[in-house]
């Protein structure tokens, strides 16, 4: 179900925000459409990427690739907020 879900990352006045819209197909038909807003930054070398879902604790991302086409990120962590401690890697790519 979150397979066409979009993220969009907006930098404006130097404060970077992001959406996430549930996309066509919902989890839960009654979901509204925005599924998470936060705010990111990225430190100085462009290493590490750090979001803040909604208003929540933040999360630190390693950065393995940051191009035009393609974003991947690395983080261990309780990313879902349920005690699990996990290794995910995420791949953005821009179509």
């Amino acid at each position: 179900c979150r397979k066409d879900d979009l993220i969009e990352f907006a930098f404006f006045g130097g404060l970077g925000t992001y959406t996430i819209t549930e996309g066509a197909t919902k989890c839960d038909p009654n979901d509204s459409n925005t599924f998470e807003v936060g705010d990111w930054t990225i430190n100085s070398d462009s290493t590490i990427f750090y979001i803040t879902p909604n208003s929540s604790s933040q999360q630190v991302w390693a950065i393995n690739n940051i191009s035009e086409k393609e974003f991947i990120l690395e983080g261990i962590g309780d990313f879902q907020v349920d005690g699990v401690i996990r290794s995910l890697t995420n791949t953005f790519v821009h179509q």
